[in-house]
């Protein structure tokens, strides 16, 4: 089975580490299947080995966004022409790559399986969109979904809900968790890093500075609870983007203290900044689904998330493991930030259940899920979507100019 991502980050190693390991159970190999080794817009790139999969880059040499869909549509058919497998897992339905894979296991009559984050409110969506996406949705046998948003989606598009397994979005907790406790045992030891100083809690964000991010919407909540309190906890946020020099004058217009923007870190140095943290916030409109609130919690944090976080239904419980509001609230968030600060010993309470919350979702999840899909997926048969598939998926295919040309999700 080739498990297909644009490019590998820490997030997939680990999840291809544990479907290699599932897998390896029943006699079938994993092949991590990427695209390239690097990508400039996340910044992912990961020369880790992993666990008992294979490794393929299509393009070992390239810049995932350098690359044309002409390009990536010849070159995946032709590596998977190489490879041959059963099965490929395929992430999502709206790059070139992605509908690649799917016009190749439907040729070769072979198990093709969806992975998705994807839910209804994610993006405006308009009909004739919609429809097309029903119609590529054929083509696959199941799917491997978030949560429950996703699937709900999934299914007002017309795929079958006994063909959908949650467990795609997750994370490697034990490795996190063991990090961050040891860190926590000696503080003395560690990096020098911005915002972080001795015995000093703070509101740690990470988040790329994008619109769909808010950050407005933090700086709003966060100067409103620097006045409400005596002794504000600081405010550190990691991550790099576009809208950086806005909040920059933001902070500077409103004056705003107490705020560290320490950039873009490497994964390495993230779990001393979960370590050191006392909540964290995530204030997105919207987000598919928010892989660093899985990390935050299995560090034992308490999580602040706005609604418009896909992972909000199934990983945050108000009062027991954080506080969900909207991301046009302000006022609320800076409540919920005075709440949190205000008593340690909520602190713990909260921090104690995201650790127990988040120990059901882990990477052994997500290769049991996929299995379960593989296994729907195989005997239902190859998938047969007819005539109109073949016609749409061509046509996108062909009109495509640019990689993110039917891609309604913005990063």
């Amino acid at each position: 089975m080739c498990i297909q991502w644009p490019t590998f980050g820490p997030y997939h190693i680990a999840r291809l580490s544990a479907a290699a390991r599932i897998a390896a159970s029943r006699g079938i190999e994993i092949v991590g299947f990427e695209i390239a080794k690097r990508d400039a817009t996340y910044g992912f790139s990961s020369d880790e080995k992993g666990d008992g999969f294979t490794r393929f880059t299509v393009f070992p040499e390239a810049v995932l966004e350098d690359l044309s869909p002409a390009e990536i549509r010849e070159a995946v058919l032709e590596a998977l022409d190489e490879l041959d497998p059963d099965a490929v897992a395929i992430t999502s339905y709206s790059t070139p790559e992605a509908r690649s894979c799917l016009q190749w296991c439907a040729a070769r009559r072979r198990i093709s399986i969806l992975m998705t984050a994807t839910k209804a409110d994610d993006a405006p969506r308009r009909r004739w969109r919609e429809r097309v996406k029903s119609i590529l949705l054929r083509g696959y046998g199941a799917a491997v979904v978030g949560g429950s948003p996703q699937e709900s989606y999934l299914v007002d598009l017309g795929f079958p809900r006994d063909r959908i397994f949650h467990g795609y979005d997750v994370v490697d907790n034990d490795q996190i968790a063991q990090r961050v406790r040891s860190i926590r045992s000696d503080r003395a030891v560690g990096p020098d890093l911005p915002g972080i100083e001795a015995n000093s809690p703070f509101f740690l964000v990470s988040a790329r500075m994008t619109e769909r991010k808010n950050y407005p919407g933090l700086l709003a909540a966060y100067s409103r609870y620097r006045k409400r309190v005596d002794n504000p906890w600081p405010l550190v946020a990691l991550g790099n983007g576009p809208l950086r020099p806005e909040v920059e004058t933001t902070i500077q217009r409103e004056a705003i203290s107490g705020i560290t923007l320490a950039g873009f870190r490497p994964y390495e140095d993230l779990p001393y900044y979960y370590a050191n943290a006392g909540a964290f916030v995530h204030t997105a409109h919207t987000d598919q689904w928010g892989l660093v609130i899985n990390e935050a919690m299995a560090a034992g944090l308490p999580v602040l998330v706005s609604t418009g976080s896909g992972c909000v239904t199934d990983l945050v419980h108000d009062g027991r493991n954080g506080y969900t509001f909207s991301s046009r609230d302000h006022r609320r968030l800076a409540q919920l930030m005075v709440t949190v600060s205000e008593d340690p010993e909520l602190v713990a309470r909260l921090g104690n259940e995201s650790k127990k919350i988040i120990s059901e979702w882990h990477p052994d999840r997500f290769g049991r899920a996929l299995m379960d899909a593989f296994d729907v997926a195989g005997s239902a048969g190859s998938a047969h979507p007819g005539l109109l598939w073949r016609i749409t998926i061509n046509a996108i295919q062909l009109s495509a100019t640019t990689q993110d040309s039917f891609h309604t999700v913005r990063p």
